[in-house]
């Protein structure tokens, strides 16, 4: 990242933040895309302590190739995040109480929230 200080990073599965926070802290946009609720909030509170709300769109939605549907997280032991897909989408409305009942989102969809916050996305004098 040193060799290119107009990059930023998106990062897809963010867990529980590692390197959206080593990127911001860099002074770097990360766009951090998270749908497991326990990490969401544990991103977004360390972006708050570390004051870096201006450096971090966070985006908690699994990606997934259709939006609006619901996919069942199950929990991994062999996965370094703890969570798998059980692989089934759902087009039913999320239980308050099911945190493993995740909303998806397309990468298509995540353009308009970068444009709505209005953080530059490329530099024409970036080459």
């Amino acid at each position: 990242m040193s060799l290119y200080p107009h990059l930023g990073l998106i990062d897809i599965g963010a867990n529980i933040g590692t390197y959206t926070m080593f990127i911001a802290a860099m002074n770097r946009l990360v766009v951090a895309i998270e749908c497991f609720p326990p990490n969401y909030m544990r991103i977004a509170k360390a972006v708050q302590i570390e004051n870096l709300k201006n450096k971090v769109i966070l985006i908690g939605n699994a990606v997934y190739s259709s939006t609006g549907q619901y996919i069942k997280l199950s929990q991994n032991s062999i996965n370094i995040g703890g969570q798998s897909i059980s692989g089934t989408t759902f087009n039913l409305t999320k239980s308050a109480d099911d945190i493993h009942m995740v909303r998806t989102i397309r990468l298509d969809d995540i353009l308009p929230k970068i444009q709505h916050e209005n953080f530059v996305l490329c530099d024409e004098n970036w080459y």
